[in-house]
């Protein structure tokens, strides 16, 4: 009766051994599928869900700021290709003028012609739109920044002046306003969280004196085609404005370059510390895959025997019974 006990005994624990190495043995064949130690954080120890925790939390930051440079980077695109435009319009302007000097009643139409198309091109630059939204119109994103510059004309530029940040230029679509909240948006210079602590400013806009003085330059250059007496007076006035203006928008267009390289070098540096972050989660989380094998085929080797061995104390216990 003793012998019956004891092999009744140790039939519970190799039952009891079977059970956990078939637990064991799914666990591991979890893993080998999914790559992963566990399927929730409640299986890892509070010190690895806290660091884990952590790592994903900076990860999603920096994933943030590459969204808010993506946003931008078709902006900035945009900005470089139109103020190379602008200051070919410019220095096309300016050869115009020098080759022009003097009076000449039949080239003055060709020349006006040419002074109305530069003013409308830089009205096509100025109102250049991306998804939807004016860049060159501060914070207005809505609004339609340069009126109809062929308007202008017939206005007299002498009247005319650059303006400070307190009031908006002729050509500007809200000329005009006394809204000061109005007219601060439309010099809002647009400005991006790129990384921690770390603010972009990139925006360009069309009330910038660079733009203004190229535009009333080009008003003065049609005007001088339509004054003989004052034509020279104010061609040389025009390639004054145009020439100081195409400097200011020089300077404009490497600022626009430096943004573009920030925001190039910027969205380098969290794509490398993203996936370093993830890697970090990766050696937490993940399991050697080949070790894991290893681990099944033994487990598999272990509990086979333990089944053909739990087999013969059944049998030997029948027979003592018989």
């Amino acid at each position: 009766m003793t012998t019956g006990i004891s092999t009744l005994g140790l039939q519970y624990v190799n039952i009891n051994n079977l059970t956990k190495g078939q637990t064991r043995l799914s666990a591991l064949s979890e893993q080998l599928s999914s790559g992963e130690k566990y399927s929730t954080l409640a299986q890892y120890t509070s010190s690895e869900v806290k660091k884990m925790i952590n790592l994903s939390n900076t990860a999603a930051e920096k994933e943030s700021y590459l969204l808010n440079i993506a946003a931008i980077m078709t902006r900035v695109e945009v900005y470089d290709s139109s103020l190379t435009s602008i200051e070919d319009i410019s220095s096309e302007a300016i050869t115009t003028i020098i080759t022009a000097t003097t009076y000449d009643s039949s080239k003055t139409e060709t020349l006006a012609t040419q002074f109305a198309n530069f003013l409308d091109q830089m009205e096509y630059y100025l109102n250049q739109k991306v998804n939807g939204r004016y860049i060159y119109a501060g914070s207005r994103y809505s609004t339609l920044p340069v009126g109809d510059m062929s308007a202008l004309l017939s206005e007299d530029p002498t009247l005319s002046y650059i303006t400070g940040t307190d009031e908006l230029p002729l050509y500007d679509s809200d000329y005009g306003t006394v809204d000061a909240d109005l007219i601060a948006s439309a010099y809002h210079q647009d400005t991006v969280p790129i990384d921690t602590e770390q603010d972009l400013q990139y925006g360009v806009t069309s009330t910038h004196a660079g733009f203004q003085k190229i535009i009333l330059g080009l008003r003065y250059a049609y005007a001088a085609t339509q004054d003989q007496a004052n034509y020279a007076a104010y061609m040389q006035t025009a390639n004054t404005y145009i020439t100081e203006g195409l400097q200011n928008v020089r300077a404009l267009h490497a600022g626009v370059a430096g943004a573009a390289s920030a925001l190039g070098r910027t969205e380098a540096q969290h794509e490398s510390y993203i996936s370093s972050l993830k890697s970090q989660i990766d050696d937490i989380q993940s399991v050697d895959v080949n070790e894991v094998a290893i681990k099944i085929l033994t487990y598999q080797a272990t509990l086979q025997s333990a089944y053909a061995a739990t087999a013969q104390m059944v049998n030997l216990s029948i027979l003592h019974y018989l």
